[in-house]
């Protein structure tokens, strides 16, 4: 029986030393195909095609259309009158009797009264507004180069070099020398113009002595 006993014994322990094998470390397959693919394709295509085109085509179409200017002025009594680049007359200021209100037309040269306005016209003739209640304003036919308008009377050089006046003639402001001038002027009660000679002819009134013109 002992012996029986000892033999049951004997077995569990060489089972137990033939089955436990340590487990020893085997080959690492472990296949590690850390296989960096890392295919960054920077196909950062810069593309910023700058097509700035400066079309700034800054046309100056500027055009200055305002070319009436004043190429003359005269100042009457209370009133003035100017004749512009287009041979149109301006008047402003007193205008009782209608020396300020010059008719349509062109003019060439322009004499403002002490109530009334007279000009030469592009056609040469003589053409005068305002007041009339001695004839200042209705000139006499024919053509004329220069006019000047006086107080209640004018005068004018013809085209031909004489001087005709009208108006009133109270004091002979409107009866001028009958030779040749070159230009003339009326002023309140007299009258004076340059002659073709050169010298200085007045007529009219002369009670300050307007007409008594110095010796050269």
């Amino acid at each position: 029986m002992r012996a029986l006993y000892w033999l049951m014994l004997a077995i569990p322990l060489a089972v137990g030393c033939g089955g436990d094998q340590e487990d020893k470390p085997g080959d690492d397959t472990g296949s590690e195909a850390d296989a960096d693919t890392d295919t960054d394709t920077d196909t950062d295509t810069d593309t910023d095609t700058d097509t700035d085109t400066d079309t700034d085509t800054d046309t100056d179409t500027d055009t200055d259309t305002d070319t009436d200017t004043f190429e003359t002025v005269r100042a009457g009594g209370n009133h003035t009158c100017s004749l512009t680049s287009t041979g149109s007359v301006e008047c402003w200021g007193w205008d009782e009797y209608g020396q300020a209100t010059p008719p349509a037309g062109t003019f060439e040269t322009l004499s403002a009264g002490w109530a009334h306005t007279c000009g030469v016209t592009s056609t040469s003739s003589v053409e005068c507004w305002g007041s009339d209640d001695f004839g200042e304003a209705t000139p006499p036919a024919g053509t004329f180069e220069t006019v000047s308008a006086g107080e209640e009377h004018t005068c004018g050089v013809t085209t031909s070099g004489s001087v005709e006046c009208w108006g009133t003639d109270l004091y002979g402001q409107s009866t001028p020398p009958g030779y040749a001038f070159e230009t003339v002027s009326a002023g309140w009660d007299h009258s004076c113009g340059i002659a073709s000679s050169g010298s200085v002819e007045c007529w009219g009134r002369d009670n300050y002595g307007q007409t008594d013109v110095p010796e050269r």
